[in-house]
Order: C-alpha cells, then sequence, then structure tokens
C-alpha cells in the first residue's frame, strides 16, 4: 500500500526530501508547531541520506534543531548556553546562517 509522505519539499535541482513520520493532526491548531514538525521531518530524512549533521550554525559549527521560540519555528544552536541560528526557512544555502 502506498501513502504519500507526512512531508516534503522541492530542492532546486529537482531533487525532493520527503519524510514519511507522522504529524499529530492537532500540530495544525499551532502554525508555528506545525513549521518545526515539518523541518524535523525533514532534517531527518536530509540526514539520513547524507550521514552528515544538518542544518550546521555558521557561528558554532554545531547542528542545529528546530524549536518554537516566542510563537516563531527557529532553528536552535545549543552551543554556548544556546540561541537563534535562523527562522525556519531562513537559512543560507548548504543550511548554514545566512
Amino acid at each position: 500500500m502506498h501513502t504519500d509522505p507526512a512531508a516534503a519539499a522541492a530542492l532546486p535541482d529537482g531533487r525532493v526530501l520527503s519524510a514519511d513520520g507522522g504529524l499529530p493532526p492537532a500540530l495544525g491548531d499551532d502554525f508555528a508547531q506545525a513549521v518545526a514538525a515539518v523541518a524535523a521531518l525533514l532534517q531527518e530524512d536530509v540526514m539520513e541520506r547524507t550521514w552528515r549533521v544538518w542544518p550546521v550554525c555558521a557561528a558554532d559549527g554545531v547542528g542545529l534543531h528546530p524549536v518554537v521560540r516566542e510563537g516563531d519555528a527557529v532553528w536552535w544552536c545549543a552551543a554556548g548556553g544556546g540561541h537563534e541560528a535562523a527562522v525556519v526557512g531562513g537559512l543560507g544555502a548548504g543550511g548554514r546562517q545566512a
């Protein structure tokens, strides 16, 4: 039985990243939580395909994690006590802070 992916993103080179993990229906009630959940699913797909940490904080060189802070979905860096690296969708080429 074929099921559609839970999340997908088209890359500029035409490849499609997809994630089959489930998204709880309740995420539709909170846009930022839904964006962070989709980012986490796509992050997992990228890392499974490349065997590399993605995205990476430009300032600290460590992996970022999608979280919701002050009502926005952001890429969070845990280094140095933690800081926001970029809003989800705001990273530059290669998954680094723009």
